[in-house]
C-alpha cells in the first residue's frame, strides 16, 4: 500500500493540512501585499489611502543615500545568491558521488536509527503494516 492510498482514507486531514498551508501562506504573505499596495498612496500617513501616486518612488529616485542602499543590497542579494548556488552545487555533487554503504557522514534522510524508512514508519504508525520493523 503506497501513503497516497493511505491518505485518500482521512479526507479530512487532506483538507485540514491545505487549509492550514493557505493561511500560513495568506499569513506571510499579505502583509507584503499592503504595504506594496499603500506604498502607491498619495497620503502621508500610513493605512489611509489618498489616492493613486508615484510620487514616493520619485523621491527614492532622487535621494543618492536611497540608491546606495538600493545598490549595496542588490550587490548583497546576487553574492549571497551565487555563494550559495556554489555551495548547494558542490553539496549536491558529494552526496550523489559517495558511496551509500559506507557514508557516515550523510546518512540516508528518509532512514531513522532503527532502520524502518519513512513510508514504513508511516504506515505503522496508522496502523496499516501488521508487522513493523
Amino acid at each position: 500500500m503506497s501513503l497516497h492510498q493511505g491518505a485518500a482514507a482521512t479526507p479530512w486531514v487532506d483538507r485540514l493540512l491545505g487549509i492550514n498551508g493557505w493561511l500560513v501562506f495568506a499569513f506571510l504573505y499579505l502583509p507584503i501585499a499592503v504595504v506594496v499596495g499603500f506604498s502607491f498612496s498619495a497620503s502621508p500617513t500610513v493605512g489611509i489611502w489618498g489616492g493613486f501616486t508615484l510620487h514616493w518612488y520619485e523621491r527614492m529616485i532622487g535621494n543618492d543615500q536611497m540608491m546606495n542602499a538600493l545598490r549595496n543590497s542588490l550587490w548583497v542579494a546576487l553574492w549571497s545568491t551565487v555563494i550559495a548556488t556554489i555551495l548547494g552545487t558542490a553539496a549536491a555533487l558529494a552526496l550523489d558521488r559517495q558511496d551509500p554503504a559506507n557514508s557516515r557522514a550523510f546518512p540516508d534522510p528518509s532512514s531513522d536509527p532503527c532502520g524502518k524508512s519513512l513510508p514504513q514508519q508511516t504506515q505503522w504508525r496508522r496502523g496499516r503494516d501488521s508487522n513493523p520493523r
